[in-house]
């Protein structure tokens, strides 16, 4: 072997030890996206026992938001602390109905003075009050790690100071706060931080009434004869959270002036996001015609 042999046969190894040592660095943890079209956490309470609070126990609800019953045998709420990488399991079972609310009852404090409504599952985590991690996973089995993905993960929910969260964790909670999921659970954008907010507690279970995530537009046209609104998409219904855009369209000798209702100004076309159901009135005028002499 010569010297030009010799040095080419010392960068290859050269490379290939650097590929391996490459290859052999652990990428640090990343939040976990796990955007659910139907079951999410809807609400989440650590302080249940402790000082000041209202209920004897903690608590976690889910919610199904989608359109079709989902059956929960076999799935599970899972829990650890801010920092945390062994996680806690309770079981589940039953079947969620759509805009049905589930609760299932975790461990108990030495203080409050009520209990809970009667939970659809029960276990005996003991959450923290202020942060940690919620999860609700497709499975049994314990999850893995501080930031868990895959492994039937669904929803998951970082709070406080947790070091795991969909996108940003939400504000600290405490003995009288929970984690409220916005518009009573539909809302999910997989932003822990603006998907939910701290509020009192208001645990909802199966016996609840059901809350629909899908949203009626009631659009009229005053007078009849001055127009029509066109919409896009045109639907029975709409998604919490969807884009509806409005077009009003003056008849011949007719101009439009402006929405009212649950909508205002006379933006043309208009667009309607729907987080609740909606009546909106397109209002048109007669054109005036002046006659010089």
């Amino acid at each position: 072997m010569n010297h030009r042999e010799a040095r080419l046969t010392l960068a290859r190894l050269l490379l290939g030890t650097i590929s391996v040592l490459t290859l052999s660095f652990a990428l640090p943890p990343r939040a976990a996206h796990a955007a659910s079209p139907d079951l999410v956490i809807s609400q989440a309470y650590g302080g249940g026992g402790n000082s000041g609070s209202v209920y004897k126990n903690d608590f976690i609800e889910i919610f199904n938001r989608g359109p079709s019953a989902v059956n929960v045998t076999g799935w599970s709420v899972q829990y650890t602390s801010a920092t945390g990488t062994s996680w806690s399991v309770t079981a589940l079972s039953g079947s969620i109905p759509p805009g049905g609310y589930y609760l299932v009852q975790e461990a108990a404090g030495s203080g409050g003075t009520t209990s809970l409504p009667a939970p659809d599952a029960s276990g005996s985590i003991a959450m923290s009050a202020t942060a940690g991690k919620v999860a609700l996973v497709n499975g049994t089995t314990a999850l893995i790690g501080s930031c868990p993905s895959g492994g039937g993960l669904v929803d998951l929910l970082g709070y406080g100071t947790a070091n795991c969260s969909e996108t940003a964790t939400m504000v600290a909670l405490s003995n009288t706060t929970a984690g409220l999921r916005t518009s009573d659970g539909c809302v999910d954008t997989d932003d822990n931080s603006s998907d939910f907010a701290a509020g009192a507690a208001t645990p909802r279970n199966s016996a609840s009434p059901t809350h629909s995530c899908q949203h009626l537009l009631n659009v009229t046209v005053s007078p009849l004869a001055g127009g029509s609104v066109l919409r896009s998409p045109d639907q029975p219904s709409y998604d919490n959270g969807s884009t509806v855009q409005l077009t009003a369209v003056p008849s011949t000798g007719w101009h439009f002036t402006g929405w009212s209702g649950d909508a205002s100004g006379n933006t043309n076309p208009l667009d309607v996001t729907m987080d609740a159901d909606k009546s909106i009135t397109a209002t048109f005028a007669i054109d005036q015609h002046t006659l010089a002499v």
